[in-house]
């Protein structure tokens, strides 16, 4: 049969040439063999199209397969240029290196690349040099290329490219090959689109990210601020009581600000941080305001890495603050003895807090009234966090937290 150019066969195919050579009616066992063979490339380009992480690594292998099952010499993806007036070759098999990712072909109407581009039609140009109504293109010319198919490569943002196949040898494809030519094209259009989705959503993160930075530094600003404010105030305080609230006040404002602090350098994308890490800043930074290093009082600390989300990083995180602000201020009249901080994962989803200290005890637990703020204050942060508090005021105070890691 014949067919002029722009006609379609019976599969639908864009001819572009004169004719178009028969195709017997009875398949022989080889070209049974060799469309098996080409279903189960596509079956496995599949597989690594789903999960590949790199676009070039993925484009040379759609270039690689579709010239392996073709028997073609050289194949090539054409990712069209963002103005649209070319198609740019990012990847290829059996051509020179530098030509990679440099070599433009025109995009226009009358080269078969361009017309399966403009039209979304796939293109099978039997005998390039005979054409004539599309020209050759000089890169297939210079490379001695006179046989072609080009299929489009499409996406729900718009078609990326064209993936094409070239022989030396005229009419070295058929309607066929352009089927299993455009089917590895579908599937490499969905790794495109799944690759351009997945970029945009790390670019989007990226930008919160930024901004959740820059709200925390920005908080953690104010809050050293505030702190300052309210050091300055206790220095001016008319009575030791007033000083000893602003004190206690300021304290609660430094851990907020270590909390932040920890945020702003450590927190991760999964928005977890560890306590551990937390829990020992804030150690340190209580031991240091409170000059423990010129007393007989000790503060001694285990902690082991234990991952938390930041609903539970703020309330256990007071409670330390609490406890050992407490124990400093109450438990040791002669100012000596020993305040424990530990922290351990005790199951695969669950961990333990231990605040103790060896000084003079307290009578039962905290109750919501009476007593000081600070410890009244424990209990309702357990509940924050989700934790079972055990408390003992014998031989020395001690809570036991258990909470669950969600």
């Amino acid at each position: 049969m014949e067919s002029a150019v722009g006609d379609e066969d019976r599969a639908g195919v864009a001819v572009l040439g004169a004719a178009y050579y028969p195709r017997n009616e009875e398949v022989s066992k080889g070209r049974l063999l060799v469309r098996f063979e080409q279903q189960a490339a596509i079956a496995a380009f599949g597989q690594k199209a789903l999960v590949a992480a790199d676009l070039g690594t993925l484009l040379a292998e759609a270039a690689q397969q579709a010239a392996a099952c073709l028997g073609a010499t050289h194949a090539k993806v054409l990712q069209k240029l963002p103005d649209g007036s070319g198609l740019l070759l990012r990847a290829g098999v059996g051509w020179p290196a530098e030509e990679v990712g440099t070599a433009v072909l025109g995009a226009d109407i009358e080269s078969p690349a361009g017309f399966a581009l403009k039209t979304g039609r796939p293109v099978l140009a039997p005998d390039l040099a005979a054409e004539s109504r599309f020209r050759w293109p000089r890169l297939l010319q210079a490379h001695g290329l006179r046989c072609a198919i080009n299929v489009l490569i499409d996406g729900e943002s718009g078609p990326f490219g064209v993936l094409e196949v070239d022989s030396p040898q005229p009419y070295a494809f058929d309607a066929d090959d352009t089927h299993f030519l455009q089917s590895l094209a579908n599937m490499l259009a969905a790794a495109v689109e799944r690759q351009r989705i997945t970029d945009l959503l790390v670019r989007k993160t990226e930008e919160a990210t930024v901004l959740l930075r820059e709200v925390q530094h920005r908080v953690k600003n104010n809050l050293q601020v505030m702190s300052s404010l309210i050091a300055l105030q206790e220095r001016s305080a008319a009575t030791d009581d007033g000083r000893r609230q602003l004190a206690t006040v300021g304290n609660r404002v430094r851990a907020m600000s270590v909390l932040f602090d920890q945020l702003y350098v450590k927190i991760g994308a999964s928005g977890r941080l560890d306590l551990g890490d937390y829990l020992r800043a804030l150690a340190d930074n209580l031991a240091a305001f409170h000059e423990l290093g010129q007393t007989g009082i000790a503060l001694r600390t285990h902690f082991e890495r234990v991952p938390v989300d930041i609903d539970a990083a703020v309330p256990l995180g007071l409670i330390a603050n609490e406890f050992i602000a407490n124990s400093l201020e109450h438990a040791f009249p002669e100012e000596r003895g020993t305040i424990t901080v530990r922290l351990e994962r005790i199951a695969a989803d669950r961990a333990r807090l231990t605040l103790a200290d060896d000084g003079i005890g307290c009578s039962g637990a905290p109750k919501p009234t009476g007593g000081g703020l600070g410890l009244r204050l424990i209990p309702a942060l357990a509940a924050q966090a989700s934790a079972t508090l055990e408390w003992s005021g014998a031989g020395g105070t001690r809570a036991t937290l258990v909470f669950p890691l969600r």
